[in-house]
């Protein structure tokens, strides 16, 4: 089981932030639309760290539980391309040391290249999760007109005035109808 990209979460949706006081790295929660994820920082010393904790749970531990491997796993998934890596640099949950987003894009997806991810994982109901909220389409769509509709001043202005003069243009109709069909009464007759 899998999940989408970071940006492809996003146009669904689906938040991201920096979860505060992890227990430890591994420690990922989604709950309400918000993907929890403790913050990672990427230097040229996580490469090595990442291959040789990898080497280790394989040959520690075979086939069975393997939660970093997993959670590489997991990083794999979200990032795909380095729009990914932007979103999560602005959620603060990747510290960027390495200089570029292709950069960051590339350890990633190459540190879990002669990985196995077989069988249930500590992330599977996550995964589900995720998936299910994803799949509703309310979410799609008020994440759509919040990316077209809210994503700058101008365009928030934009759309409050156009819906007043909506309202001011239907309020008008309203009255100039009401006057056609109900005609004022006539007052009283003028004093001589």
């Amino acid at each position: 089981m899998v999940i989408p990209s970071a940006t492809e979460l996003k146009q669904k949706g689906l938040n991201f932030k920096q979860k505060n006081n992890p227990k430890h790295i591994l420690d990922i929660s989604f709950e309400d639309g918000v993907l929890k994820i403790p913050r990672l920082e990427i230097t040229d010393d996580t490469k090595p760290i990442f291959a040789n904790l990898l080497a280790f749970e394989h040959s520690k531990y075979g086939k069975k539980n393997k939660p970093f491997t997993r959670y590489v796993a997991f990083l794999d998934n979200l990032v795909n391309t380095p729009n990914d890596v932007t979103i999560l640099q602005e959620c603060e949950i990747i510290e960027n040391w390495l200089g570029s987003e292709e950069e960051v894009t590339l350890f990633i997806n190459n540190v879990t290249e002669y990985t196995d991810f077989d069988g249930d994982h500590y992330l599977a109901e996550l995964y589900t999760e995720v998936n299910r909220y994803i799949g509703l389409n309310f979410h799609k769509q008020r994440a759509k007109c919040i990316r077209d509709y809210f994503s700058s001043p101008c365009a928030t202005i934009s759309l409050i005035a156009a819906s007043i003069l909506l309202v001011l243009t239907f309020v008008q109709a309203f009255i100039a109808v009401y006057a056609y069909f109900l005609p004022p009464a006539p007052g009283p007759a003028p004093i001589p």
